[in-house]
């Protein structure tokens, strides 16, 4: 049997349904946290990498020639 978003979502909801309101909670808590955290980690990644590439290889921006109306 092929798995469906909606048979996913039963089997998320059968294997966190021996778990207590609070407990419930707090683990959707920990999930939200988690992704928050990865969120984040990928931004700052996605900011500093044109820096780490600039360092790396400063050339690597200047491949593209300037059009005529750009150059003095």
């Amino acid at each position: 049997m092929k798995d469906t978003p909606n048979s996913l979502l039963e089997d998320i909801q059968q294997s966190w349904s021996h778990l207590e309101r609070p407990e419930r909670k707090r683990m959707g808590l920990l999930l939200g946290a988690s992704l928050v955290t990865i969120a984040v980690d990928l931004l700052s990644l996605a900011a500093i990498l044109p820096v780490v590439l600039m360092v790396l290889q400063p050339d690597f921006w200047d491949t593209a020639p300037l059009p005529d109306s750009l150059r003095n």
